[in-house]
């Protein structure tokens, strides 16, 4: 029987074997991992067969623009000899109930367009689509802030994750917003900062370019009310 439970810092080195199964052209830092593991506004959960790691989901704290609580349920692996197992929905739910324990009403995740597996497994949990496909674009250039640029009325949401420290914009999308999120990130010395933009929204598509950004691919946000007794139970 596989077993969920919350990480501990000495599974860093097993999430890192898993990380690098499912996403092998990606660096796995475990001691990044373990500092996650212990940031107070994370819960990471992981999946244990006969005391080996062979999934882990990782949960975290952000706030709106206006101040709402969320939970973004962001990594989500299960080691590809353990998959179509339901082990994947059992960590969706153990992640879903720490939040309600964080006291969060929203939780989150976003999908890219084409993981059918993904989408499968939230779906079994009570997520939905929420809004139509988005692009995401980030940026790692070294690029200066200018003087005229300090003014952006850009909100900054800053992350750890266990690919990445960064930065991402929401609110009012700019190109001298881009150009701050990424000058903070470059000043803070995190990995990168983005910015995840509705289709719809070409303007805001041709200021991403325009400040450096890169394009990464299409994505769609999941979501649920976490009190949803679908999104929890076992």
């Amino acid at each position: 029987m596989t077993s969920i439970r919350p990480a501990q810092t000495s599974d860093a080195a097993g999430i890192a074997v898993v990380q690098v199964k499912v996403w092998p052209d990606e660096h796995a830092d475990i001691q990044r991992i373990a500092n996650v593991i212990e940031d107070t506004d994370h819960m990471t959960h992981v999946a244990e067969k006969n005391g080996h790691i062979v999934g882990f989901v990782d949960g975290f704290i952000t706030r709106s623009e206006a101040g709402r609580l969320r939970w973004e349920v962001d990594l989500l692996a299960v080691h590809p000899d353990f998959q179509q197992r339901g082990i994947a929905k059992r960590m969706i739910r153990a992640s879903g109930q720490s939040g309600r324990e964080f006291g969060v009403i929203l939780t989150r995740t976003l999908i890219h367009v084409d993981n059918r597996g993904s989408m499968k497994a939230f779906a079994g949990c009570g997520y939905h689509v929420q809004g139509e496909q988005c692009g995401l674009f980030v940026s790692s250039s070294d690029s200066p802030l200018l003087r005229q640029e300090t003014e952006a009325n850009s909100y900054l949401v800053s992350v750890r994750t266990m690919k990445y420290y960064g930065l991402w914009v929401e609110g009012k999308l700019s190109e001298a917003g881009f150009k701050v999120a990424n000058a903070v990130r470059v000043q803070h010395n995190l990995d990168l900062a983005g910015v995840v933009i509705p289709g719809r929204e070409a303007a805001a598509v041709r200021a991403a370019y325009s400040a450096g950004y890169q394009y990464i691919g299409q994505y769609q946000y999941w979501t649920t009310d976490i009190c949803n007794p679908w999104s929890l139970a076992l």
